[in-house]
């Protein structure tokens, strides 16, 4: 039973200690929003994300030239 305490507070304590420093991420950078601070970086990163999915985006031939609208029939 003692073991088992050890156990349970040393996997405590490395778990609050791992942790520690999650906030330190910092998101790809592109050239638009190299000057901005990080929080605005982090918005200014996913509104190129979803700029560049918008602009490269292609619907396969089969489904224009079938005139698919995304609703059953």
């Amino acid at each position: 039973m003692k073991r088992f305490i050890v156990l349970l507070i040393f996997l405590v304590q490395y778990n609050i200690y791992s942790q520690e420093n999650f906030q330190n991420e910092k998101p790809p950078v592109f050239e638009n929003c190299e000057n901005l601070e990080l929080d605005a970086q982090q918005n200014c990163f996913e509104n190129e994300i979803h700029q560049f999915i918008y602009d490269n985006f292609k619907i396969p031939q089969k489904v224009a030239d079938s005139n698919y609208t995304g609703k059953c029939r």
